[in-house]
């Protein structure tokens, strides 16, 4: 029987040991705030009212992202410290590997930072087979094999933190984890001095996540879901958006979104009973439901800039030349010109619904053909050849199913 005394409770099942833990339970997501913005001094004189809307083309990607990681340096500063670091932090960096902060957000929508192992000369990033590398571990490693094992097991526990902790939790769960760990490999040690063929199979040790018992294999599979569905970005060479850097969203960054969800609720359903499908699909949809609030949070805070950029444009002389057009585009468009941000809950609502069932009864190409439909209008109303902007689009929603389903 093992021990573990830090928090934790006990429970033994034919010597093995099931750990709970007081990890927090999910939260709804709470709306992101950006940073203030400057406010400017310098008047905009009166412009014709057809030198108005603009596609959004990414260009402000920077200034938005900066935003984002003012607030995550704030929580940063005000972490708690982790504690002793292991010998083997100093042994790795001797190496030329790396620990790097990454900003997360947290089961309750709000950001914190894990750390995360990675060679910079080699790019290797210790993030993958980490079944392998418990079992690597069960049998007996190397010295060298120990400390590239050492940066994986951080790792793992670091992605499991990115998706089940908070600011608040972060450090309690990630002691919590680590210990979780070390009682599955000396499972595995055990399944291996018994002679079982597949030490790794049927584990019994259990990993307490916010009310729910997982195995390790469960959560390794859950976890890399999460991940793919959350951190993956398209395969055109253009497109950098996931779910976890957009602030603001078009509608086929919605699509995306479905998309996600849909990804993630396939693989539940394929892989996990019903309690632990529904605890997925909720870290999922808590996850979009944080995106669609950033997003929400960037327009309140420009709401002033917009209600000002909308009377300067009904100000203009040649307003009334143009008054159909802008009445169409805010149909799509209410929020300003310099940003196309969906706005028409409607066909975000629908965009969301098609390319959710994407992989599971709908094929992307499918989805793509209701799309264009659907966007016809909203082209239109931009005075827009649809075919050009939506070979665009079609390419980057097309580049991220190809990046979840690894086409």
């Amino acid at each position: 029987m093992y021990l573990f005394v830090h928090k934790f409770k006990e429970v033994t099942t034919v010597g093995i040991s099931t750990i709970s833990s007081n990890l927090h339970p999910i939260n709804q997501s709470t709306a992101i705030k950006t940073a203030e913005k400057q406010s400017s001094t310098a008047e905009e004189k009166t412009a014709p009212a057809r030198d108005v809307l603009v596609m959004y083309d990414g260009s402000g990607d920077e200034e938005l992202l900066k935003s984002m990681r003012e607030i995550a340096d704030a929580l940063k500063g005000s972490r708690k410290i982790e504690g002793a670091v292991d010998k083997e932090h100093f042994q790795l960096e001797e190496q030329g590997i790396t620990t790097a902060p990454k900003a997360v957000l947290g089961s309750d929508g709000r950001l914190f930072y894990v750390s995360k192992w990675h060679d910079t000369a080699s790019d290797e990033t210790f993030d993958s087979d980490y079944m392998s590398v418990l079992e690597n571990v069960a049998r007996g490693e190397t010295e060298e094999e120990h400390l590239l094992n050492y940066a994986r097991l951080y790792n793992f526990n670091a992605d499991i933190r990115s998706f089940f902790s908070t600011v608040d939790t972060s450090l309690d769960d990630r002691n919590y984890i680590k210990e979780c760990l070390e009682a599955v490999i000396e499972e595995i040690r055990q399944n291996i001095a018994e002679g079982k063929e597949n030490p790794t199979e049927d584990l019994q040790t259990k990993i307490t996540l916010n009310g729910v018992d997982w195995s390790i294999s469960d959560l390794a599979g859950a976890v890399q879901a999460l991940k793919t569905a959350c951190f993956s970005s398209s395969t055109a060479v253009t497109d950098n958006f996931t779910i976890e850097n957009t602030i603001v969203m078009d509608y086929k960054d919605y699509a995306r979104l479905g998309m996600a969800v849909g990804y993630v609720s396939r693989y539940a359903a394929e892989n996990l009973d019903k309690e632990h499908a529904d605890a997925l699909n909720s870290i999922m949809q808590a996850r979009v439901d944080a995106a669609i609030a950033r997003n929400r949070g960037y327009m309140e805070e420009h709401q002033a800039e917009t209600d000002a950029e909308w009377a300067r444009i009904q100000a203009a002389p040649d307003y009334h030349l143009y008054k159909d057009n802008w009445d169409d585009r805010r149909q799509y468009y209410s929020y300003g010109r310099n940003n196309c941000l969906a706005t028409n809950a409607q066909l975000i609502d629908k965009m969301m619904e098609i390319f959710s069932s994407v992989g599971s009864g709908r094929s992307i190409n499918g989805a793509l053909n209701e799309y264009f439909q659907l966007m016809k209008p909203v082209y239109n109303s931009l005075n827009i050849v649809p075919q050009s902007v939506f070979d665009h689009h079609s390419t980057d929603l097309l580049g991220y199913y190809n990046a979840l389903y690894g086409k």
